[in-house]
């Protein structure tokens, strides 16, 4: 991992590559985990019917993850949740858990159809055919719509055209569909995987969060035959390569991140294959300062300014984050992340617990995580924030 610098002090963090995968053992054997609620219970005809609350509060436990602590970092563990196209997503226990909450949710689910328009019902169930093969994508959209984060928006427009448009080389409709159904419903499992690309993978969640619909707008163009789509910023993203079937990243990831590495690296070319910036004779993982401003705003098509924290005035950096907080938006900020260089975070809020100060964040390996403020403050690069 390797900072890259445009000035000195004025370094915005290279993307780490995260160490090779531990692989999360399964909570039904796991020591010291917090086990999510069973779900697919068969209900007793003499228990009161499931609520749209107990359905939602079951699949967010699935979806999300059990909490845990990092044996490594040390850090709480908040949500680590599968990725969107992990494999338990079709066969093994994680697919029976979500059929059972399905066939569960069947009575709610047709209520909250009938309150659809025709219109939206119809493109609802279009999506949900899509996912025939995927119970776990099936449930989270059945989330999103309990949650009501579907009717009356451009969300399940866009998700519904996925079905429909023409498709790029390499694009495999039901796996697509699939990808960003989960990613929509739980932007935390959003990861970047082997690749030097955290600020692209930070700022694509931080876009989850804020505006889902336009995410999928962005991958419904890349993934269409002209493989090219207009940010809200008013740049072109164009697909960097071919989607490879054997990447460890999802369908939608490989089409948005390097088109995102290629916008933030300015001037210089973005080798996909390489996972590097041509910087004239020199190569280079991750993006220069600059980076995370020209993304975030791009995508947003909000205003970003970027500061740097220096040793003297991290403090200074560090509440301004807070204030940034207090306003209720999301912070991108780089750290020296347990020591291993430069890595991009998405800051979401401050908890305290036991008397201790966290500061609360996404990781873009694809977990949600509280590293202790003081530690945060101190290893604490740069931020980025709307202005």
């Amino acid at each position: 991992m390797k900072l890259l610098r445009t000035a000195p002090a004025l370094a915005r963090p290279a993307p780490s590559k995260p160490p090779l995968p531990v692989p999360k053992p399964p909570a039904a054997t796991a020591t010291g985990f917090v086990k999510p609620p069973k779900p697919g219970l068969v209900l007793s005809p003499f228990k009161p019917k499931v609520t749209q609350a107990d359905a939602v509060a079951s699949a967010r436990a699935l979806l999300s993850g059990a909490p845990r602590k990092d044996e490594q970092s040390g850090h709480i563990i908040i949500s680590d949740p599968a990725d969107a196209n992990d494999v338990s997503d079709e066969f093994g226990d994680r697919a029976a858990a979500a059929n059972a909450q399905l066939a569960r949710n069947g009575e709610l689910e047709t209520e909250a159809l009938a309150r659809l328009s025709t219109t939206e019902r119809s493109q609802y169930l279009r999506v949900q055919r899509q996912l025939s093969a995927d119970p776990v994508a099936k449930l989270a959209l059945q989330t999103l719509l309990f949650e009501g984060k579907l009717p009356g928006g451009a969300l399940l427009k866009n998700l519904s055209k996925l079905t429909t448009q023409s498709l790029g080389e390499g694009v495999d409709r039901a796996r697509l569909i699939a990808d960003v159904v989960q990613e929509v419903a739980t932007p935390t499992c959003i990861n970047q995987q082997d690749k030097n690309t955290c600020v692209a993978t930070a700022a694509t969640i931080q876009l989850v969060l804020q505006n889902p619909a336009e995410y999928v707008r962005l991958i419904s163009g890349l993934a269409s035959p002209e493989a090219t789509v207009t940010t809200l910023g008013g740049d072109v993203l164009k697909v960097e390569g071919t989607p490879d079937s054997a990447s460890r990243r999802t369908l939608s990831a490989q089409l948005l991140t390097p088109a995102l590495m290629e916008l933030g690296n300015g001037i210089f070319n973005y080798d996909e294959a390489s996972d590097t910036t041509q910087y004239g004779p020199f190569g280079a993982p991750g993006l220069l300062a600059f980076g995370a401003d020209l993304v975030a705003a791009s995508i947003t098509g909000k205003d970003y300014t970027w500061a740097p924290a220096v040793a003297p005035l991290k403090g200074v950096t560090m509440d301004a984050i807070v204030a940034q907080l207090e306003k209720g938006n999301t912070v991108l900020a780089g750290i020296d992340y347990q020591g291993l260089g430069g890595h991009e975070l998405l800051v979401t809020g401050l908890e305290t617990h036991d008397g201790c100060e966290y500061v609360r964040v996404i990781n873009p390996w694809g977990r949600e995580e509280l590293i202790p403020r003081d530690e945060f403050q101190e290893d604490l690069m740069a931020m980025a924030h709307e202005s």
